[in-house]
């Protein structure tokens, strides 16, 4: 572990300094670095293959200590601090250590349980210009850019729709098309998940080339009411959190990480062209071999069933158990989970993955989270604030920012970390859940967030720190403008939701134990 941009974490979390720097002489070796000893000996001996990682200490000096004070050890001291390893073609030659159960392996990925396994998200490629916060905005300039008394030079003028050359990509001809397909109603306003818990409105359209990839299958279902699993196999980033999530909007295909895969609860029909017709009935959205493991259950193959295994599925990838237990081989690859060989057990774990999704979902109101008379755990949550001696201000600084590019970066912002108040105290007495102190998260000097707890501003999806992530993409210097008051509730409302989330959590791992005590493989 180490480098000199303090990009690296040790296995505590903390971040980790180079140890090759001298104070005072040389700053060392600026990029991180791994020493590897190894022997050829010639011999057809079996190989061995053996691994550590426990120098935790973040201060270089520390770490250069303890790091010398291994060599002291002798003999099966020195060989206890190793833990052997068995890299394998199904493990993809894994060489640090897997904390996967040892079931794991034995478990179903989620695609095996689908009958639609190759789709993926839709992926735009035209700089947002499809894409916007507000549906309003966005409809008023679809609707210019595809008026035909318009000239392209003139819209172009107004950075109206997608105007901007890019490779493979000409606006001309694109917008030229969409014209003569019936211009504006030629596409649809949807709801656009574009990360976790940071949905838009998108202007989508079969007419290519407007989106790079704008999935007519997905988007068929999707209109239809349809809800998805979002998965993906395997993740890039050390923090994944929750590796799954669930929308009934449209999946971009970064929602998780690049190439994700949604899989619906259910399907009208596989296809292109069946909007227009009103007849169609769902059907199930499962595998062949998903559908005999419920014949064994006694359960039938239905829309109802189908839905009961994708919420099962939500419920098991959202136990913190299952989750802790098996961090290293979900990073790895499609996440995998225990089914049970029992219907009572199913609908119990369904039940629960009801629950996440509607949590997900920000388009839904959660009753006692989000809406009615809200619980009082979570009622002193994210309250919008205003330091006393100042003006009201709703302009987020500090949080992002926007490269030459057009890429949007994150920046640190402002936290602060504190324990509960007395007026928090309902949410503090969940503290073995949500955290031991919490944090006011500061839009700028003047107003903030008040008490967001620890574990729900590091909450992770697919890699994503949710809370974080939003906010940098409403940097002041990005938006040009303050938050809405609906934006600013916006946060309140997801900071409820995923600590509604982290409540759940040991009644998520009590299914999930259950379930993986009582699992049986998919037939077949």
């Amino acid at each position: 572990h180490g480098d000199r941009q303090i990009t690296e974490y040790g296995p505590d979390g903390r971040t980790s300094e180079t140890v090759f720097s001298i104070p005072g002489m040389s700053v060392g070796i600026r990029q991180g670095v791994a020493i590897s000893l190894l022997l050829r000996s010639g011999r057809s001996a079996p190989r061995r293959y053996l691994f550590r990682d426990d120098i935790n200490a973040s201060v270089a000096a520390e770490r250069r200590a303890d790091l010398l004070a291994t060599l002291a050890k002798t003999g099966g001291a020195f060989d206890a601090d190793y833990t052997p390893l068995s890299p394998l073609n199904e493990n993809r030659f894994l060489l640090r250590l897997g904390e996967a159960s040892n079931f794991y392996a034995s478990w179903v990925p989620l695609p095996e349980l689908s009958r639609i396994t190759d789709w993926s998200g839709l992926l735009e490629k035209r700089k947002g210009a499809l894409i916007a916060d507000d549906r309003a905005d966005l409809e008023a300039r679809m609707r210019r850019y595809a008026d035909p008394r318009l000239t392209f030079e003139q819209v172009a003028r107004e950075g109206v729709g997608p105007v901007e050359e890019a490779a493979r990509f000409d606006p001309r001809k694109a917008r030229a098309l969409l014209l003569h397909k019936g211009g504006f109603a030629a596409g649809t306003i949807r709801r656009f998940a574009l990360l976790p818990f940071d949905h838009r409105w998108c202007f989508h359209t079969d007419v290519r080339p407007l989106w790079n990839e704008p999935r007519p299958n997905l988007a068929e279902q999707q209109a239809r009411g349809v809800r998805f699993v979002v998965a993906r196999g395997g993740f890039r980033r050390d923090v994944v959190g929750y590796p799954v999530y669930a929308t009934a909007a449209l999946p971009g295909d970064y929602l998780l990480d690049p190439n994700v895969h949604p899989m619906p609860f259910e399907v009208f029909r596989e296809g292109f062209g069946l909007l227009d017709s009103g007849s169609l009935t769902a059907e199930p959205n499962l595998s062949p071999a998903a559908i005999a493991w419920l014949a064994k259950l006694a359960l039938p193959a239905t829309p109802d069933t189908s839905r009961q295994v994708w919420h099962h599925a939500l419920a098991i990838t959202y136990s913190p158990a299952w989750l802790a237990e098996n961090a290293e081989a979900i990073r790895q690859g499609w996440p995998r989970i225990p089914l049970p060989g029992r219907a009572d057990l199913l609908a119990a774990s369904a039940a629960l993955g009801e629950q996440v999704a509607a949590l997900l979902d920000p388009d839904t109101p959660v009753p006692g989270v989000t809406s009615g008379a809200v619980r009082p755990e979570f009622a002193a949550i994210a309250v919008p604030s205003t330091a006393p001696g100042t003006k009201r201000d709703w302009t987020l600084t500090g949080w992002g920012h926007r490269t030459e590019k057009g890429v949007t970066m994150p920046g640190r912002g402002r936290t602060e970390p504190r324990r509960y108040t007395e007026a928090e105290a309902a949410t503090g007495a969940q503290s073995h859940l949500l955290g031991g102190q919490t944090f006011d998260v500061w839009m700028n000097g003047a107003s903030f967030w008040r008490n967001i707890p620890e574990t729900v501003w590091e909450t992770h999806i697919g890699g994503y720190q949710v809370l974080k992530k939003w906010l940098s993409y409403r940097d002041g210097s990005i938006l040009g403008r303050p938050l809405s008051e609906a934006e600013v509730a916006h946060v309140q409302a997801t900071a409820r939701r995923l600590a509604a989330l982290r409540l759940m959590g040991p009644a998520l791992d009590a299914s999930f134990r259950a379930c993986a005590a009582a699992h049986v493989p998919l037939p077949g």
